[in-house]
Order: C-alpha cells, then structure tokens, then sequence
C-alpha cells in the first residue's frame, strides 16, 4: 500500500488481510497485519512471514458471540456528536505527535492559529 505523510513524502507499508471462517463454512472475519515495508530488516520479514502463517483461518461456529437480544438503546444525536468530538480531538493529538514539527507548520498556516499565538506571547 502506498500512502503519504502530511508533508507529502510517500511511503510504502505491506499489508495483509487473512479471512477466518467459521466451521460452517461462513465468512466472519479479517484479520490484517501492517507493517512499514521499507524499514523492515530480514529478520523482521521472516518474523511477519511466520506470524501471518499462524493466523487462524477457521473457527468454531459455536464460538460466535450470541446474538444480542434485548431492547435498543437510544443515543441522543447531541451525545453522538460529543463522543465523535472526543474521538477526533484523541485522534488528532495522536496524529500530531507523529510529525510535530510538520503539524506546528500547518497549525500555524492558519489565521486563527497565528492570532491565537500572537495573543499568547502578549501577555
């Protein structure tokens, strides 16, 4: 899989997606494993050979969760959009501490950033 950093610089991550069936036959899962292709030394390739080939591929029918039987449960569109915000401020801190310095860049390309900043350093 090709993908981009925020600055623009591609790079390559190796991706893999191993199904699971149940006993009956049934498709139930994916599990993928990703891994940063370029960085890998032997040792790590061979490493991620032998793990994708333990995967499981099949798995008891049984062992399916049992369908949820009960009443529904009614979320308030104004809570739904609180935990969404939440996730993305999370979500976002994460993703900034991957490239801090490009992040600061892109922070501080907008107006309000820049206005936000020039307040700070005033007082």
């Amino acid at each position: 899989v090709t993908n981009y950093r925020a600055e623009g610089l591609k790079f390559t991550c190796d991706l893999s997606l191993t199904p699971v069936h149940d006993s009956n036959g049934e498709y139930r899962y994916s599990i993928g494993v990703q891994s940063w292709k370029e960085k890998q030394t032997p040792d790590e390739t061979k490493a991620l050979a032998q793990l994708r080939e333990l995967l499981p591929r099949k798995m008891p029918a049984d062992a399916q969760p049992k369908e949820f039987v009960g009443d529904d449960i009614k979320v308030d569109d104004s809570d739904k959009k609180k935990q969404f915000r939440a996730s993305m401020v999370k979500f976002t801190k994460l993703l900034w501490t991957l490239d801090t310095e490009a992040s600061l860049e892109k922070l501080m390309d907008t107006t309000q950033a820049k206005d936000a900043f020039h307040k700070f350093l005033k007082k």
